[in-house]
């Protein structure tokens, strides 16, 4: 992986390794630590002063994007300037910019580095990977530290949060441990395939058992796909055998953690019924379940009401007073500033222009993967971008992503990293000539 390449980084002209490599180290520690500790911005600003220093040092030289990079920026820009003219009209603070500025600066970190690395997509890739094992790592560190109560054995009485709380910092963590997940089983060596596969093993079940600890249960249904990108990774890799056990294995260990977190809620199914048949606000208890779907029938309501330009990207606190909504002054809704559903959240704040503005990237970005992973040559790199889009898009369903920064920078970096892989495009020569490196 990308540690190989450290000792064959690319001579560039006017800009040493060594500075390549502290930009990449730093970059490293600040993804790394995002949501364990609050230092993690700190490095995370350096590496990117550091990279644009670096770029503005190096030769002018002719670059052109790839197609789905240029569709993906344009549709970024389109909903930049949509929350710009919600901030202009409707009085939005202006933190909205620096929540949506999170997205935009992962597609620069990632021409950053295929630019360090010489234009090496291989190299970037394998950096990305790197970057996720690192988050994987601290997060599982933390996530047992928090989740584990070692006097006594057991779980301890909070779940397991980092620096943030424990849905965003279970999200990130899923997504990292899945990125790695999918690096390991794609290089896999028929060969050496037992030592590899336990290694694989060990990472998914150490991953499952941190979300486990996190207690957040709609992260959780992120496995649902990557098992099966997992699986077809190892196919033909390993003998059936070994492949049916890590199968097991894998499913016993969701389906026990699963069973353990939704018996929290025994109602739930019920509740869901309620909702799908139209119940009002007063259907539904005051738990993690009931608390969604009573946000989202408001949502739903309020999409009805301003259903192509939204409410307001700040305005849920303001909707919710709303006599025709019914909402009691006392109700626990007043304590959240979303719906936990993005899909919802985004339609309801922005209508439907600013919801296909936000998702057109996500769809660009799976479509990206599916065409990727039609390419014997370059499969993996397609599964990594289906898995990133893919499970941010599952934790939609039942959270809010956008609604925090770290969730939201580790999208925009992990697909902005990802997304300069797509094919096209064409770049200049940055490398040193062998005759002024002798």
């Amino acid at each position: 992986m990308f540690l190989a390449h450290l000792s064959g980084l690319p001579r560039l002209q006017n800009v040493s390794p060594r500075a390549v490599l502290a930009c990449a180290l730093l970059f490293v520690a600040g993804m790394a630590l995002l949501g364990s500790l609050k230092i993690a911005g700190a490095f995370y600003v350096l590496s990117l002063l550091l990279g644009l220093y670096l770029l503005w040092r190096l030769p002018r030289v002719r670059i052109v994007m790839p197609p789905a990079v240029r569709l993906y920026l344009g549709f970024y820009f389109c909903f930049v300037a949509l929350v710009l003219a919600h901030i202009a009209v409707l009085s939005v603070p202006t933190s909205s910019i620096d929540q949506v500025s999170r997205i935009g600066l992962g597609l620069l970190n990632g021409f950053i580095f295929l630019v360090l690395f010489g234009f090496s997509r291989e190299r970037l890739f394998d950096f990305a990977v790197l970057v996720a094992a690192a988050h994987a790592g601290v997060a599982i560190a933390v996530a047992l530290y928090q989740g584990l109560d070692f006097s006594t054995f057991g779980l301890a009485d909070d779940r397991a949060s980092g620096v943030t709380n424990a849905i965003p910092f279970s999200e990130m963590l899923m997504t990292s441990v899945g990125l790695v997940a999918i690096a390991l089983a794609a290089r896999i060596e028929a060969h050496r395939s037992l030592p590899a596969l336990m290694l694989l093993a060990l990472v998914v079940g150490l991953g499952l058992f941190a979300v486990f600890l996190t207690g957040t249960r709609g992260t959780l249904l992120g496995f649902l796909l990557l098992f099966p990108l997992m699986m077809v990774a190892l196919a033909g890799r390993i003998a059936p055998w070994p492949a049916t056990a890590f199968a097991v294995l894998a499913l016993a260990a969701m389906l026990l953690a699963g069973n353990v977190l939704f018996q929290r809620d025994p109602g739930m199914v019920t509740m869901l019924s309620d909702f799908i048949g139209g119940a009002g606000l007063d259907a539904y208890r005051t738990d993690s379940v009931g608390i969604r779907l009573q946000m989202w029938v408001v949502a739903l309501e309020m999409i009805r009401d301003a259903p192509l330009l939204g409410q307001g990207i700040d305005s849920y606190s303001e909707v919710l007073r709303r006599p025709e909504l019914g909402v009691p002054a006392d109700s626990v809704l007043f304590q959240y500033s979303n719906v936990h559903n993005q899909y919802l959240d985004m339609a309801m704040k922005t209508g439907l222009v600013g919801a296909v503005l936000f998702f057109a990237p996500l769809v660009i970005a799976l479509v990206t993967g599916l065409r990727l992973g039609l390419d014997p040559e370059r499969r993996v790199w397609g599964r990594a971008i289906l898995w990133v889009g893919g499970s941010y898009a599952i934790y939609g369903l039942t959270q809010t992503f956008y609604g925090h920064a770290s969730t939201t920078l580790q999208y925009g970096v992990y697909l902005g990293l990802l997304m300069w892989l797509a094919p096209g495009g064409s770049y200049g020569n940055i490398l040193r000539e062998p005759e002024a490196e002798a």
